[in-house]
């Protein structure tokens, strides 16, 4: 990983390593600090959060002006 990638946590995780600290499975965010091979700083809306690199997979992330499709249940974003 390096800093500026965009994570999430794996699907498999049910508590991570370092616990949820303010975050949730789906929580996306982006690595701000790789403190060795194995740890890394990634910041959240809710704030940073240590966490094992083999917790989370990269993720593309959107630029801005993107379009997206909204899931049909989804009343407003």
């Amino acid at each position: 990983f390096e800093v500026g990638d965009w994570v999430k946590f794996k699907r498999s995780i049910k508590t991570p390593s370092f616990g949820w600290q303010g975050t949730k499975q789906k929580s996306v965010g982006f690595v701000q600090n790789v403190l060795d091979k194995d740890v890394l700083i990634v910041s959240f809306c809710t704030g940073e959060a240590r966490l094992l690199a083999n917790e989370v997979v990269k993720v593309i992330p959107l630029d801005r002006g993107q379009h997206v499709q909204l899931k049909p249940d989804v009343k407003e974003p």
